[in-house]
């Protein structure tokens, strides 16, 4: 695909998801009634060894993927937790998905760090959090944006951990083998409790 067959895909798919956004809520149904299994005989057994046409692929979303989608955005869909989207949100996507790339520090991407310090400073204002929590605080604050809620509650575990074996130890010498070796007892006690949503 180069940039005018991309531009061409791009004005479809817009217009795609602006109807689809127009409508959603007159759609009759919002849980789908396809049954489990339903996609594997509608696709190839393998991987295409050549590339296909937009064309191809944009008929195969609307024929196979489309009618087995929950429409989380209906306003008729009050279930499991909100996943709001918006035409906004889209946008940045497109951008976020242009610049692409490993932006786990500052020298990865100056700009994406920074944003991401000045929003979650947003957040933390818009919640009324106490000042310690802003970047801009002595503490430094902190915060980071998750791709998924699980990796934020992992990151929640793991810093409920840390500091419960810094306070657990801190009547030790640093940098003792006595500090280190009592960090792993303590570690081979915790246990992290979860359960499934039903």
């Amino acid at each position: 695909m180069d940039s005018s067959e991309f531009r061409a895909a791009a004005q479809e798919v817009v217009e795609d998801i602006t109807k689809y956004y127009d409508t959603i809520a007159s759609q009759p149904k919002v849980l789908t009634s396809v049954t489990p299994g339903y996609l594997r005989p509608l696709l190839p057994a393998a991987a295409p060894e050549d590339p296909e046409s937009w064309q191809a692929i944009h008929a195969d979303l609307q024929s196979h993927i489309v009618p087995g989608i929950t429409h989380w955005q209906s306003p008729s869909f009050h279930a499991f937790f909100p996943c709001s989207s918006s035409y906004p949100a889209m946008l940045a996507e497109l951008y976020s998905n242009a610049f692409n790339g490993a932006h786990f520090n500052w020298i990865c991407s100056p700009a994406v760090t920074e944003l991401e310090t000045i929003v979650l400073d947003w957040l933390a204002r818009l919640l009324a959090l106490p000042a310690c929590y802003l970047s801009t605080a002595p503490t430094r604050g902190g915060g980071v944006l998750h791709g998924t809620a699980s990796e934020a509650i992992l990151t929640v575990m793991v810093a409920a951990r840390d500091k419960f074996l810094r306070a657990a130890t801190a009547h030790l010498p640093d940098g003792s083998d006595e500090k280190e070796d009592e960090s792993w007892r303590l570690r081979s006690k915790l246990v992290a409790l979860g359960s499934e949503m039903m």
